[in-house]
């Protein structure tokens, strides 16, 4: 798909999408204040928090919330800011400063103690021009930074990458009008990850690299909110979040470990790629959105539960398009040995394959039905 222009418009419409019912959350900002201290520490205490993108407003809300001396909350969505304004006004909010903008444009500027690069790394399409424009707007070589993203490699970037492949909303308009189609998870993940102008993912070395050329010395990683607040994630994605400074040594992180299942999302990134490759046109948005309500709405939100039932969705879009195993590469075997399933018939994956695949060991051990 072809990279479209992301003009402020555009960015209004994603923002729109995104935020259209979301509104700052008392709970939610306690939350968000208190995974703030646990990155930060006393850090936050007297100083300038620089929340870029924010969205609804919750970080920058829980910034004050930590004894921030000032928020600088910057998007390039009106939308966004005309919301945030109102609630400023609303609750006699005198620590935060709202500003309209875009740094890439150079119409943000700013000394800040903290920079909060949180969630919008994966829209830009020149990541390492637009840190270094970030880092210049710190105060001096004693502030912090967070830079997240998300993560290549993983399960989210395969479905997602497939899905973007048969359906981008761009206006919101657009999106509500398919809102009804969607479960409730896939929907929250749709608001965003379709009607998004672009979505890139990186690899913890890659984000390391980029943030020490664009001015960042990389201290060490954090656990993601969602790890900090429940002691737990499936893996199915799994953000980097590294936190900086801006003088001193850099810290050798410890690498990325191996993903065990790897072959699985090999799997299904192939299966969806024959799939949307063999749809008409006009089937290309009904995979698209059926592969999202799958994919968020197994019976067990688990890796495992939603790698079965990912394949087992597109096992059911090949059929139907006629697709054969050898037009697969990843999934080829296990392809023909979920077309023997189908028929009753006994089947016989190779022991490699059983081994690092839960797909596999599923067509091996399970009645395959479609």
């Amino acid at each position: 798909m072809a990279e479209e222009a992301i003009t402020g418009a555009r960015i209004d419409e994603y923002a729109r999408s995104m935020f259209a019912f979301d509104r700052p959350h008392d709970r939610w900002i306690g939350s968000c204040a208190r995974y703030l201290e646990e990155i930060f520490g006393d850090r936050l205490k007297d100083g300038v928090f620089l929340d870029y993108a924010f969205g609804r407003g919750n970080w920058s809300l829980a910034a004050l919330r930590c004894g921030a001396r000032q928020a600088i909350a910057v998007d390039a969505s009106e939308s966004n800011v005309r919301a945030l304004d109102a609630y400023r006004r609303e609750h006699a909010i005198d620590r935060l400063t709202i500003v309209h903008g875009d740094v890439v444009s150079g119409t943000v500027e700013a000394a800040a103690d903290i920079l909060w690069i949180y969630g919008i790394l994966p829209c830009i399409a020149a990541p390492q021009p637009f840190l270094a424009r970030l880092a210049a707007l710190r105060r001096s070589d004693h502030a912090v930074a967070l830079l997240y993203a998300y993560d290549a490699g993983s399960l989210r970037q395969a479905i997602v990458s497939a899905a973007r492949q048969g359906c981008v909303y761009r206006t919101e308009a657009a999106f509500a009008a398919d809102s009804f189609l969607f479960t409730p998870r896939a929907r929250l993940r749709a608001r965003d990850d379709l009607t998004a102008p672009l979505v890139t993912w990186f690899t913890q070395d890659g984000l390391a690299r980029m943030a020490s050329e664009s001015g960042y010395v990389v201290r060490r990683t954090a656990p993601g909110f969602g790890q900090w607040a429940t002691g737990s994630e499936s893996g199915e994605l799994s953000p980097h979040h590294l936190v900086c400074a801006f003088h001193g040594a850099a810290a050798h992180l410890v690498p990325e470990p191996p993903r065990a299942e790897r072959w699985d999302v090999a799997i299904v990134a192939d299966l969806a790629r024959a799939a949307l490759a063999a749809a008409p046109a006009e089937l290309r948005r009904s995979i698209a959105i059926g592969l999202l309500n799958t994919h968020f709405s197994p019976p067990e939100p688990t890796l495992a539960s939603m790698l079965v039932h990912d394949f087992l969705f597109l096992m059911h879009a090949l059929v139907r398009l006629g697709v054969r195993s050898d037009a697969l590469e990843a999934a080829r075997e296990v392809h023909a040995a979920g077309l023997t399933a189908v028929r009753g018939r006994p089947r016989s994956l190779s022991p490699a394959l059983l081994d690092r695949s839960v797909i596999a060991r599923h067509v091996q051990g399970q009645p395959v039905r479609l």
